[in-house]
């Protein structure tokens, strides 16, 4: 695993990929499988449809919560 601190971050690396942060989970062998297949299919990375993925959740998950009133 490669952690970035400021000595060690190629400065040619492009802006997009700087404003990302590296996190690792476990995923099921099924899901897996069919993130590759649907990757190799549309030759999409995989991390598109992951990040895809939590934007949808966040999305949908985000407008449950309520939010705290303001004592004023």
């Amino acid at each position: 695993m490669l952690l970035l601190t400021n000595s060690n971050i190629n400065h040619h690396m492009s802006p997009t990929r700087l404003k990302k942060i590296l996190v690792s989970c476990y995923l099921e062998r099924e899901q897996l499988d069919r993130l590759r297949q649907l990757s190799d299919k549309t030759g999409a990375p995989m991390t598109h449809y992951m990040r895809e993925g939590i934007a949808l959740v966040l999305e949908k998950h985000t407008a449950r919560v309520k939010t705290p009133k303001s004592k004023t």
